[in-house]
């Protein structure tokens, strides 16, 4: 059986350098929306639950979308790669027949290739957010 521990490594500095770029990103949100604030005058009657409320729901609106899109793109990009393996190395390896460059081969192909397409997926994610907030 596989040895999970380096997957769960690089999960674990995925996930926290997702979440750094994330509570930055936030931080500029929130910056804009002071200035908004600061912008409108006071005598219009002005309502900030209502701009708060609008941005929650336009990043709770496309959630699914971006899961969505990135679980379908890790998806074909585990598919190519077991191709590629299948078609590169032959159906009849056993495990006592790879060899250690071959073993790091497919480890790379895998690596590769889900990395390659989950990132074309959430850009198509993105392009689909952008012409549906354009609308």
């Amino acid at each position: 059986m596989f040895n999970i521990t380096p997957i769960a490594i690089m999960g674990i500095i995925a996930l926290t350098f997702y979440k750094f770029s994330e509570l930055l990103i936030r931080k500029r949100e929130r910056l804009q929306i002071i200035d908004k604030i600061s912008d409108i005058s006071s005598g219009e009657g002005f309502d900030i639950e209502k701009l708060l409320a609008a941005r929650c729901n336009v990043s709770a609106k496309f959630s699914a979308l971006r899961y969505g899109s990135i679980l379908a793109g890790l998806g074909v990009g585990l598919l190519i790669a077991f191709a590629i393996c299948q078609l590169a190395f032959g159906y009849q390896i056993s495990n006592d027949d790879v060899t250690y460059y071959i073993k790091n081969a497919i480890s790379v192909i895998y690596c590769g290739s889900t990395l390659l397409f989950g990132g074309i997926g959430l850009l198509v994610c993105y392009m689909i957010e952008r012409r549906k907030q354009e609308k």
